[in-house]
This record gives structure tokens, sequence and C-alpha cells, in this order.
């Protein structure tokens, strides 16, 4: 969040003023709601560079490797302000006798941290040589991955009606009306199985588990002596693609 792209500033004015300490109180905003959930792990895979004028605090921030602060006990009730530029001296981290006497491993942590030749910070990925990371690298690291099948060339054939190609791309992507989806976008309403009346509805059971889409797969199976992966319906859908058919019986 370092960065001068038009993202990374607003997040950082509107949400993150202190890119060390982000916003306690709630924000309504899907955006910040984003942010906070990988927040902590973000801190995690990034470490900050100290600079001459360095503004990092001494104990909380992730500056030799891990937070200080992590590997003390330190009660709740002593203030920990302290900055690391309290401790540079010519360009070095200098350290009293009772922090080495007291922490020796961390003191010898410290004294391998060179100061970088500026007076801000930066934060880097860890071992990584990229330099500064911008803000699709923080997008890259933290979005799902996702599958690398193209679906859009498995569906969309000149002999299936267009309608029935999406019905299925939104059944892979989730994007059916039923309950799952529903929740994602904030209604929660009750949900029932049109086939079964017995439980509620998810892409899953209506395509793969239903008593009404197993009877369909499994005659599918014996007229075509073919095995489908009914696990779920990706699998089950890749299964059916890879079986051996004839071509025009596939299209039909």
């Amino acid at each position: 969040m370092t960065d001068d792209s038009l993202a990374c500033d607003f997040i950082r004015k509107r949400y993150v003023p202190n890119v060390r300490q982000p916003k306690v109180g709630p924000a309504m905003s899907s955006i910040w709601a984003t942010i906070k959930n990988h927040y902590v792990m973000l801190q995690e895979e990034f470490i900050w560079i100290a600079g001459e004028q360095s503004k990092l605090n001494f104990w909380k921030d992730n500056w030799i490797g891990y937070p200080i602060v992590s590997q003390i006990q330190i009660p709740n009730n002593i203030p920990l302000e302290s900055q690391v530029d309290d401790f540079i001296v010519d360009n070095k981290c200098v350290l009293p006798n009772t922090f080495w006497q007291s922490f020796l491993c961390i003191a010898a942590d410290i004294e391998e941290v060179t100061i970088a030749e500026r007076s801000t910070d930066v934060v880097r990925r860890r071992h990584c040589s990229e330099g500064i990371p911008k803000t699709s690298n923080f997008y890259d690291h933290i979005r799902p991955r996702r599958a690398t099948v193209n679906w859009g060339k498995k569906f969309w054939k000149s002999s299936i009606q267009p309608r029935r190609s999406m019905t299925a791309w939104k059944a892979i992507h989730g994007c059916l009306a039923t309950k799952n989806f529903s929740h994602k976008k904030g209604f929660y309403l009750p949900s029932c199985c049109r086939f079964c009346f017995a439980v509620e509805e998810d892409k899953d059971h209506l395509f793969v588990v239903s008593d009404f889409a197993r009877t369909i797969w499994a005659k599918l199976e014996s007229t075509f002596h073919a095995h489908l992966d009914k696990t779920g319906i990706q699998q089950l859908i890749l299964s059916a693609l890879n079986c051996k058919i004839n071509k025009q019986v596939y299209n039909l």
C-alpha cells in the first residue's frame, strides 16, 4: 500500500491512513470488509524496510522478519510507542546493553538488519526481489485461485441452445438462484428442493445428489457404458466430456 496507483491512493486515504495500524471502527463498505479480512495475512507475508527517519513502531511492526512483541512477554498495560528511529545512530540500529542481556537472539536479528538510505519506510514481500509491491501484487496474492478450465469453449456449441449453455455456465460458477447464491447477495430466504421437497436447494443437490438427478445420470451411464464422477457438478461435467461417446450423440 505504498505505491502511487489510483486504487492504492484511494484505499490509503479512505480506509488505511496509517498503513501499519488500519482503522478499527466499522465501515459500511465491502471494500473495507475484504481488506480487513486479509490484513493479518498480508502483514505476515510482507516485511517493512526501515529508512533513516523510520516511523515504524520498534516493538509492533514487522521490520526484522517478525514483530518483536510477538516473541517476548510484555504486560498489556505497558505502552509500546518507541520507534525504530529512536535507536538509529549513523545508519545503524544501536541497542542498549540491557536489551542485549535480556533478548540476545532478537538483538542479533536486529543487528543484521540494514537500514535503507532513504528517509521513508517501504514494504516488500518476503523472499522477493521485485522491489516495492504494487496494488496488483496484493490482489494476486489474496484473490481466489480458480480452475483453468475454459468452460466457455466447452458449453458454447452451435448444436446447443444458448440458454442451455448459459444455464450450465451459471451452474458451474455458482450463479444460479439457489440458497448459496442468495445468501451471498444478502437475501436470507427459505428454500426447498423442488424435486424432493426435503432439503434446501443448492447446485450440487439439484444436479448431482437429488434422486431425480441420480436417476438421470444412472440412465446415461447404463445407456452409453460410461462412468461419471458424481462428487460435484464440475467433476461430473468434466467426466462426461471426457467419455468416448460418438460426437453426434454428444451434441444431441
